[in-house]
């Protein structure tokens, strides 16, 4: 898995989980990101549509590729506007952005 970055060293963090189906109703927010290679083509309990496609899992896996790419690069800035700013050590706001597989 490799070296995980500790939190205050993040400008961006992830948090994927849960499961939905595409063709139902259906929703599981119990699943765990570590555990979606154990659902793919796992079917729905409610109308037997496959709930986690290889497609949909390579989506989530590059979105995290891409937040820890940009963390890599703005480590620099990020750090040294920690250490230089109280206001930025402060900052108490995030912004939160959901993406969602609808249109997977």
């Amino acid at each position: 898995m490799g070296w995980i970055m500790p939190s205050i060293f993040k400008a961006v963090e992830y948090k994927i989980k849960g499961l939905k189906c595409d063709n139902c109703d259906y929703r599981d927010y119990s699943v765990e990101y570590r555990d979606y290679p154990h659902y793919l083509h796992y079917p729905c309990p409610k109308c037997g549509h496959i709930l986690l496609t290889e497609s949909q899992y390579a989506k989530c896996q590059t979105a995290i590729r891409v937040v820890r790419i940009y963390n890599v690069i703005v480590f620099p800035y990020h750090i040294f506007k920690y250490l230089t700013s109280k206001e930025y050590r402060e900052v108490k706001v995030v912004t939160k952005v959901e993406l969602q597989n609808d249109s997977i």
